[in-house]
């Protein structure tokens, strides 16, 4: 409910907000159309497909490690609930302080080499590292801390690299709508997935599945992602 009313809030102010770009100026004064809301579906349709395969892994990974992970614990190996939310609290913490480090580190090494270290460690570390967990305090913290670096080097420059592969007059659309679609379709189904497989007997098959779109994302990281670090946007 508090989220709905910050959203409305947030409306209120982009009604009102002075756009500057260029493209903008040329609507008021008459020298080019408002682009429509599916624009760059028909422009950019390779774009779109894309930022559905950069996001498909980080949005279960950041779903399961900053907010299921608790919970997969508590489940799987008897966590206690209280010590479980503690763990999850200094974990997110952590989390915090990460971003501005990673991001500035993709400054200066590239978006690419960023995308393909989480794409990578998250393909070959859901299965050992989940196996790791116990009901110790130390062992999920351990296991949130060490998914959180590798996870950070995508949450820390993802939006910029979404924004850096269309235009301005598209931008918005094109880099909001497959990445909100593909973060309800697989980010939101995370927790429920995780746990119809704890109910079903066989927890052991949802690190898989993490590893399993990890390794799809890395694909699209190494073979179809350019950098666009140095590229000044269009």
């Amino acid at each position: 409910m508090f989220g709905a009313v910050i959203s409305l809030v947030g409306l209120w102010i982009r009604r009102g907000a002075e756009e500057t770009s260029t493209v903008a100026t040329d609507i008021r004064v008459g020298r080019a159309e408002r682009p429509g809301l599916f624009d760059f579906l028909i422009h950019y349709p390779t774009k779109a497909a894309l930022i559905v395969g950069i996001t498909v892994a980080g949005t279960v990974a950041y779903y399961t490690w900053t907010t299921f992970l608790p919970t997969y614990a508590q489940q799987n190996v008897g966590f206690d609930k209280a010590d479980s939310l503690t763990v999850g609290t200094i974990s997110l913490v952590f989390f915090m302080v990460l971003q501005p480090l990673l991001g500035m580190l993709s400054d200066r090494v590239g978006r690419r080499p960023m995308l393909i270290t989480f794409g990578l460690g998250f393909t070959l570390l859901p299965v050992p590292l989940l196996g790791l967990l116990t009901d110790s305090f130390g062992s999920l913290l351990l296991v949130q801390c060490v998914g959180m670096v590798f996870l950070g080097c995508f949450t820390s420059i993802s939006a910029a690299v979404n924004s850096e592969l269309f235009p301005t007059r598209v931008r918005a659309a094109g880099a909001g709508f497959p990445y909100s679609l593909t973060v309800a379709i697989f980010g939101g189904t995370a927790p429920l997935i995780g746990t119809a497989l704890k109910d079903a007997g066989e927890a052991g098959l949802f690190p898989w599945y993490m590893s399993a779109l990890a390794l799809i994302s890395t694909l699209v990281y190494v073979f179809a992602l350019k950098e666009t670090k140095d590229l000044p946007l269009r």
